[in-house]
């Protein structure tokens, strides 16, 4: 080797070795902290393994969460990382998690069905058919839930508009037991519009084999409303209500709509009455704050915190519908809850009050979502707008929902234009709240339908008090509907004497409210004892003689003087039309020994009440009478 080079070699050896002595123990200090570390992530990932086992995930994900740039999919360790994650936002559980996982590392989900299941409905419901596809096709050939893996090919044939296939989908299997009741609930889902029968009778179907499922009996209320049954709907509703749906916002808002539409709305009250004062959600709490404004006031007691929708409704003026510059912020126009139809009619009921009707109709009209509870109030409120804003002939829907008697047109007219237009058309509906605050303290129209009159009376007496009834009452012309109703509640008022003069003076005239203040007279003699007073009321009216009521108290009279022939008599002559003597006929059958006739009276006294326990036994007792006779 040439001597320049040896020289050059010895050189660099003797530096190197200097800068090993000078940096040696960093380095090693370095290599140390470096295993230390190492040895610190072997120890946290088999901490958060552990906590996994021992079913706390949310201690292991906060182990991962301060090491989220460990995870990546390129290395052993990052992989190891990863899985934790998903075992524990599968665990959890945490669906959002998990669909992020699979936006950045798919493949993490390829094992984890569990995961899979739980993002999967979110794809669809986003219209990620990509995604979905892609999450799908690890499974394809290792599904261990193969009902609700064809569910969910269902739904995205579904969503992505292809009925007929999702169809052919669902019907090409069915599953044991409750198992096979999303399927069928599908199935039904897809023949709602053009074939409701076959929609009935897959949930028929769906009901036998899972009869405790509240989605199945929840579809069948909503199946009966649309078929125009609201009142078998309502019976599913109980079922429902009995079995706890209510336990769960969505169905108890749905419930609440239910009975708006039509218009039960003391039931709709009801539903919301327990929550005023506990927790209760944004839309619930509007339904509620829009009962309370338009139906019956209803008692709020909220913390006035103005950013809430609890502190509004606590803090909104009485008298006003809505209050637009204390209104939370969520509530603004455009904004979701802003489009709830309470939202929407609160404002428009307020635009009425300060009379900017040209901005109720424009809110109306603007409605395009037409997410209103009550589209008949709607179209009617709509209608009558254009009659007084735009000179608008008034529609044959509109007269017959104002229920005006009116002959000629012009008179329809000028009363859709006058000041009780409004008052008139929420009492139609039994909006009592909304008909009182937008009653004029003014002049009224001239020819005020006796009905509203009568309407405006109860709704008083319901949301005000016996008092304002009465004070009401007292102004107006005596007609026998108004006298019929202020008799009554003078006789609530604890007004007898008066109450009293004044169904005798109806049941000394004629017509119905005659025949009714006769029979009441009735009653009441026969609760204070007095037969002979009963009898008397009852010959005014021949009507209330003969009816089935006034018939029921001469037989009630006859058992009281222990004539019992004649109480037969008079029982058997309304037997067809009345329980009471059906059941007195019954007992003195099986008195007299004759099982048969018992045992026929008793059957139709179950049919009426098929669960009553008594009538149960009585029938049965009555097949074995006749049997050992």
């Amino acid at each position: 080797m040439p001597k320049v080079f040896r020289v050059l070699f010895l050189s660099a050896f003797f530096a190197t070795l200097i800068l090993a002595i000078i940096y040696f123990p960093e380095l090693k200090e370095s290599l140390t902290h470096e295993k230390e570390a190492q040895l610190k992530q072997e120890a946290a990932l088999t901490e958060a393994n552990q906590l996994l086992l021992l079913n706390r995930p949310l201690d292991a994900l906060q182990i991962v969460k301060e090491r989220r740039d460990l995870i990546d999919s390129e290395t052993l360790e990052g992989q190891a990382w990863l899985e934790v994650l998903v075992k524990g936002s599968e665990a959890l559980p945490d669906p959002e998690q998990l669909k992020e996982v699979f936006y950045f590392y798919p493949e993490a989900l390829k094992d984890h069905e569990k995961g899979a299941l739980l993002i999967a409905p979110r794809l669809i419901a986003e219209g990620d058919d990509e995604g979905y596809r892609q999450l799908r096709a690890f499974y394809k050939n290792q599904e261990s839930d193969p009902a609700t893996w064809m569910m969910l090919d269902a739904d995205s044939l579904i969503i992505s508009g292809e009925p007929d296939q999702a169809a052919t989908l669902l019907q090409s299997r069915y599953f044991e037991g409750s198992e096979d009741t999303p399927r069928l609930i599908r199935l039904a889902l897809l023949h709602l519009n053009h074939h409701p029968k076959v929609a009935w009778d897959y949930l028929e179907q769906a009901r036998k084999k899972d009869p405790t499922n509240l989605d199945i009996t929840l579809f069948r209320a909503r199946l009966l409303e649309s078929a125009g049954k609201p009142k078998l709907a309502e019976k599913e509703w109980d079922f429902a209500k009995a079995s706890g749906a209510l336990k769960d916002p969505v169905a108890k808002d749905e419930l609440v709509d239910f009975y708006i539409r039509n218009q039960s709305y003391p039931k709709a009250l009801e539903v919301l009455q327990y929550d005023l004062s506990y927790s209760i959600n944004d839309t619930l709490l509007l339904k509620a704050l829009f009962l309370s404004k338009a139906i019956e006031p209803l008692p709020f007691s909220f913390p006035t915190k103005e950013e809430s929708v609890k502190g509004f409704s606590a803090s909104l003026p009485e008298g006003k519908f809505w209050d637009a510059p204390t209104a939370p912020a969520v509530l603004k126009p455009g904004e979701a809850l802003a489009q709830e139809p309470s939202a929407l009619w609160l404002r428009t009921l307020e635009n009425l009050r300060v009379k900017r009707e040209a901005d109720a109709l424009v809110l109306l009209e603007n409605d395009m979502q037409n997410t209103t509870f009550d589209p008949a109030m709607k179209a009617a409120l709509k209608s009558l707008l254009k009659v007084r804003l735009k000179d608008e002939s008034p529609p044959e829907a509109l007269t017959a929902f104002l229920n005006l008697p009116f002959n000629e047109p012009s008179e329809v007219i000028e009363y859709m234009k006058g000041p009780d237009a409004f008052s008139t058309l929420f009492l139609a509906r039994g909006w009592n709240e909304a008909a009182l605050s937008l009653y004029p303290n003014g002049p009224h129209s001239n020819a005020q339908p006796e009905w509203t009159k009568e309407a405006l009376a109860k709704a008083l007496r319901k949301n005000r008090g016996l008092k304002e009834a009465l004070a009401y009452l007292a102004l107006q012309s005596d007609t026998p509907g108004l006298n019929w109703i202020e008799a009554n509640y003078l006789l609530q008022n604890h007004q007898e004497e008066e109450g009293i003069a004044l169904l005798q003076k109806l049941a000394d005239s004629s017509g119905p409210e005659a025949r009714k203040a006769a029979l009441l007279l009735a009653e009441r003699a026969f609760k204070n004892g007095a037969w002979e007073d009963t009898k008397r009321a009852l010959s005014l009216q021949p009507e209330a003689l003969n009816s089935i009521k006034g018939q029921t108290l001469l037989a009630r009279i006859a058992l009281m003087v222990e004539d019992e022939d004649e109480a037969e008599k008079i029982y058997e002559s309304i037997q067809d039309d009345s329980m009471e003597a059906k059941s007195y006929l019954s007992k003195r059958a099986f008195e007299a020994g004759d099982y048969k006739k018992a045992y026929q009276l008793t059957e139709e006294l179950l049919k009426a009440d098929p669960d009553n326990r008594t009538l149960i036994e009585n029938l049965n007792y009555l097949m074995q009478a006749q049997k050992a006779s």
